[in-house]
């Protein structure tokens, strides 16, 4: 499974509600079959949030929330089936 995937279903098993950053990297990690670094994460996010496939928010505390939105939720339901 790829990162991109791993993120999309991690974010997609909690929808509509927002995922901290730091579980989002554990859940994403427990899909993997080779776990990936914080930073390999990061690069994903930002290529996911750029494509509009996942929005990430800042609360008050200033820790970052992730999303999946519509067209991120499409892209996984077109990779699984």
């Amino acid at each position: 499974m790829t990162i991109k995937k791993s993120i999309l279903l991690a974010l997609n098993n909690v929808y509509p509600l927002l995922l901290p950053e730091q579980s989002l990297y554990i859940d994403a990690n427990c899909l993997l079959e080779e776990p990936a670094t914080m930073s390999e994460l990061r690069e994903e996010l930002t290529r996911l949030e750029a494509s509009r496939q996942i929005v990430g928010l800042r609360s008050s505390d200033g820790s970052l929330k992730w999303r999946i939105t519509d067209n991120g939720r499409a892209e996984l339901f077109c990779e699984l089936y």
